[in-house]
């Protein structure tokens, strides 16, 4: 039976967790034991622990029927703010394999605020190879105005890549590159 939406579970939690510091909280990165990243945030959620996981609507064919399907971005990876305490409860969920640290707090959250940005604008994103250098440009025009990334050239289209460092994970989404100028 298909599941309904109000089943999954929110992108974050708190809902402005990526705006708010707290002192003594860190971001850390979950690598989730497989297909775990949901039931994660699940969990944390009740434990009031706040976190950020970017889903995105997959779509494939079966039995010769369209279906959707919500997953998350970064497959194997959950974002989540606590305590070294919470840290601990994170990994004693039975979901995590594994907890990051982030060395650099302030780039982690900048980044993430792109995606969840790209994906407040409800932006058709899919997984890209993870890309560090090329040609970074900011949009300065329309609805992904603000974003930084680096653009992929096309014959039809070209394609803004956002991505992750921490993870090493990028996600692309089509743009108009002349809304788009250089980063110096």
């Amino acid at each position: 039976m298909p599941r309904s939406v109000e089943e999954y579970p929110r992108i974050s939690f708190p809902e402005d967790v990526l705006e708010h510091r707290v002192d003594g909280e860190l971001w850390w990165v979950a690598h989730t034991k497989s297909r775990r990243e949901k039931a994660l945030a699940v969990l944390l959620e009740r434990q009031r622990i706040g976190y950020f996981l970017p889903l995105m609507k997959k779509r494939y064919r079966s039995s010769g029927r369209a279906r959707i399907s919500i997953v998350p971005m970064f497959s194997g990876y959950a974002f989540f703010k606590g305590s070294r305490l919470d840290r601990y409860h994170a990994l004693k969920t039975g979901h995590v394999a594994n907890v990051l640290e982030v060395s650099d707090q302030q780039q982690l959250v900048r980044e993430l605020k792109q995606i969840q940005k790209a994906i407040c604008l409800d932006a058709p994103v899919e997984p890209f190879p993870f890309v560090k250098q090329g040609n970074r440009v900011r949009v300065v025009d329309g609805p992904f105005m603000g974003l930084e990334g680096v653009i992929e050239r096309r014959k039809r289209s070209d394609r803004l890549i956002l991505s992750v460092d921490t993870i090493r994970r990028s996600v692309a989404l089509e743009i108009d590159a002349d809304s788009v100028e250089p980063v110096s």
